[in-house]
């Protein structure tokens, strides 16, 4: 009998219970007022006995009542359950599924989410057995077949898993992850599978996105220029790409798995290398991490060399794993090592420069002042040497030069300071001396001079004046101790040259004869007493005009034509440098726009030359500097790439952050800029490649070292290489033979400038010299 008869049949009889017992009750009411004893008995007995039935049927009924109540709310109660499982099934981003056992199974129940993953409907998979396999990527439907088959041999209540493409309903290839697993029946045989199906396409792209960026990062390691080492946390090589090979000698087989400290770290540092792991696997930290610092490593063959490491860490304690970029800067430190001794050594001769000297005497006068021991500087010019130049050539007055230095070192101590102050300006400090000592070595060094230099097969005498300083403990800074020296050698030349003057504070009478050369610049200037001669260059490959630069000369009325080297010290110490430059600058833009329109210089290919002004240190840090060149080119009419504007290594170097602001404000102009006297002080590699340069002009010294019986120097081939390397043009100076041009081609320096080609011409001179020398290189 259902629930539904049950309570049907109470609810029917429960009127008729209830009008019985109130029968019973209304008749006990009017029995008690009856006098007959046995009627009143019987209808008592009567009365009771359908109400004893009356009350059992009601309490039977009731009982089946509540039972029935009890038993509609248990299957109420399943059916909201089973709505609540089934909304939840239908939330679930996976489609559940129960399919028989075998491979002519059906499919007994599938989800409705597979119509939102594949496009078709839970009836049309449980109606079409043979639709799943038919949905299955092609290139997939061999592999999933072979796992299915495989299925049927698991255990029962072992997940199996696969992942597979399926087409869906409008074609698009979907990754799915299948997971199933056996259900048994009573008797523990195979009965159905049971299991889900769910999209996993956005995590297989991930994955192949992942996989390919770390296959490109994987080449990137491997063709890298640096080395890239991986180690564990036990400090065991993990990864080793192809240049860690070359850099340090190992294969990747030799090393992966093996100690990192004992194949490349020196033996001095290991322990170091050992604490600095075990600091940062304890606590997390490690003062290199992330740093670019300068190292030594070890090679194979057990030899040190400098390297650039930046290393870094993924994870902390046991599961970390550490990266490292190692780059071989050997060639770079040589470079730089070379760059420093060419900033503190005069690259001609090879002698202490005037920085290196003043370092010294600093030093030198501390030290006295705790010895209370006397110094003294000596200053040592020699006399007439522009004659040399002039008569001979640069070459062979730089030659000269060399030869002077040498016979210095041969009648100096070891551990006095023999320096060259630039051009031929010479100076000696002598430590624990006395004044009669350094008067005999004084006298020394002039001998040593009186006998005759052969140069180029000619015998040159050069005489030189000595001026000397001597200073006692607490006498003056070391500046004024070099400035009295100077003033006593120019005393000695102003006596006669060739003899020796010790400092008197009488001299200074000479600081007031520059002072009135410094006024008689600012009368020069202001009435145009200069004049611009012009030196040309060339380009080595073929001999065509490259340019010009512009030399100032002073036109005294007295002494005549009188070269820059004489008063452009003074100029830059007055400041009025300021002013003869802007003149420098505008004259020859002006210049240059008038050859141009009578076409008088141009190039074989049509294109003119570039002219080219010196810039001092005390332009560049002038404000107007600017607005002076942009005056020059718009007065001038001359376009600004055709200018450009040479700044001496020492001066770029000086204050490299406002340089830099400064240079790029002048290209911004559109003019060029050129690096002058290239090897001459000491360049910081790193700051050269910041600065907006085009053009490096590699200092006469260099030049003069080559010949066709000489090794071409170093420090030489790697400035060209270094000028290709950063896409810059390289000049040479200083080219007084044929055979230099052909050595400088040869390593690829594409412009020369020197006497070979021309000396300085004055302006009126240029055209017919330019068409006398390079007329075949300068046809329109």
């Amino acid at each position: 009998m259902s629930i539904r008869t049950v309570r049907g049949r109470a609810e029917r009889a429960l009127p008729g219970l209830i009008l019985v017992s109130a029968v019973g009750v209304a008749w006990l009411v009017i029995a008690s007022s009856w006098n007959q004893q046995d009627q009143f008995t019987l209808t008592t007995a009567i009365v009771a006995v359908l109400i004893v039935l009356a009350s059992a049927q009601g309490v039977m009924l009731w009982q089946r009542v509540t039972a029935a109540n009890r038993a509609g709310a248990r299957l109420a109660g399943l059916a909201s359950e089973e709505g609540t499982f089934r909304a939840l099934v239908e939330r679930l981003p996976a489609a559940l599924y129960i399919a028989g056992f075998g491979p002519e199974a059906t499919w007994n129940y599938v989800s409705p989410r597979i119509e939102a993953l594949l496009g078709f409907t839970a009836a049309e998979w449980m109606a079409d057995s043979s639709l799943w396999m038919r949905q299955i990527h092609p290139d997939d439907r061999e592999r999933v077949t072979r796992e299915e088959a495989e299925q049927w041999s698991r255990k029962p209540g072992v997940v199996s898993a696969s992942e597979y493409r399926m087409l869906s309903r409008d074609g698009r290839a979907i990754w799915i992850r299948d997971e199933a697993v056996i259900i048994t029946d009573e008797q523990g045989s195979p009965s159905f599978f049971r299991g889900y199906i769910i999209d996993i396409t956005a995590q297989k792209e991930a994955e192949g996105a992942l996989r390919r960026s770390e296959e490109q990062t994987r080449r990137i390691i491997d063709t890298a220029s640096y080395a890239y080492l991986g180690m564990d946390a036990d400090g065991l090589i993990a990864d080793w790409n192809q240049a860690a090979e070359q850099t340090f000698g190992w294969s990747r087989e030799e090393v992966i798995g093996q100690p990192l400290a004992d194949r490349v770290i020196p033996v001095a540092q290991r322990e170091a290398h050992r604490a600095g792991l075990a600091k940062f696997l304890e606590t997390g930290q490690g003062p290199i991490l992330g740093t670019r610092l300068e190292v030594n490593a070890v090679h194979r063959d057990g030899r040190e060399f400098p390297v650039e490491l930046t290393i870094w860490a993924v994870g902390t304690g046991e599961s970390a794993t550490f990266s490292a970029l190692v780059h071989d800067i050997t060639l770079r430190k040589e470079l730089e090592r070379q760059l420093e001794h060419q900033a503190f050594h005069d690259s001609l001769t090879g002698l202490a420069n005037r920085a290196l000297f003043a370092d010294r005497v600093a030093h030198a006068m501390a030290r006295q002042e705790r010895a209370r021991r006397s110094m003294a500087v000596i200053f040592l010019d020699l006399d007439d040497f522009k004659t040399v130049n002039d008569s001979l050539g640069h070459a062979a007055g730089d030659q000269l030069l060399t030869a002077v230095a040498e016979r210095l070192r041969g009648v100096m101590r070891p551990e006095d300071t023999v320096a060259r102050f630039g051009g031929d300006e010479f100076a000696i400090l002598l430590e624990e001396t006395t004044r009669e000592s350094a008067r005999r070595v004084a006298d020394r060094v002039l001998a040593a001079l009186r006998s005759p230099f052969d140069l180029q097969g000619k015998q040159v005498f050069a005489r030189g004046s000595a001026g000397v300083a001597v200073a006692q403990p607490g006498s003056s800074p070391p500046e004024d101790l070099l400035r009295h020296a100077d003033l006593a050698m120019y005393t000695a030349k102003a006596r006669g040259k060739g003899r020796i003057e010790f400092f008197e504070p009488r001299m200074h009478l000479a600081v007031i004869r520059r002072q009135e050369l410094r006024s008689e610049l600012e009368q020069a200037i202001s009435r145009g007493d200069f004049v611009l001669h012009y030196q040309p260059f060339v380009d080595l490959r073929n001999g065509r005009l490259a340019g010009l630069e512009a030399l100032i000369r002073w036109r005294h009325p007295e002494r005549g034509l009188i070269e820059p080297d004489e008063f452009i010290p003074a100029a830059e110490e007055t400041g009025l440098i300021v002013r003869l430059g802007a003149w420098i600058t505008g004259e020859a833009c002006r210049q240059m726009a008038a050859w141009d329109r009578a076409h008088a210089l141009l190039s074989a290919n049509g294109r003119q030359p570039l002219i080219s002004v010196n810039v001092s240190t005390r332009q560049l840090t002038d404000p107007s500097l600017l607005d002076m060149v942009a005056t020059s080119l718009r007065d001038s009419g001359l376009a600004p790439n055709r200018l450009l504007l040479e700044i001496t290594e020492s001066t770029l170097m000086a204050e490299v952050a406002d340089t830099e602001q400064t240079l790029l404000r002048l290209r911004g102009t559109g003019v060029q800029l050129a690096m002058d006297d290239f090897g001459t002080g000491y360049s910081s590699l790193s700051y050269l490649e910041r600065l907006p340069v085009d053009l490096l002009k590699i200092d006469r010294s260099f030049t003069a070292s080559l010949g066709d019986d000489r090794e071409v120097p170093v420090l030489l081939r790697s400035i060209i290489k270094l000028g290709h390397t950063l896409g810059l043009q390289v000049l040479a100076e200083g080219i007084e033979r044929g055979d230099q041009v052909v050595r400088l081609r040869e390593l690829g320096c594409r412009l020369g400038q020197g006497f070979h080609f021309s000396p300085p011409l004055p302006a009126d001179a240029v055209p017919d010299a330019v068409a006398q020398r390079w007329q075949g290189s300068l046809s329109a």
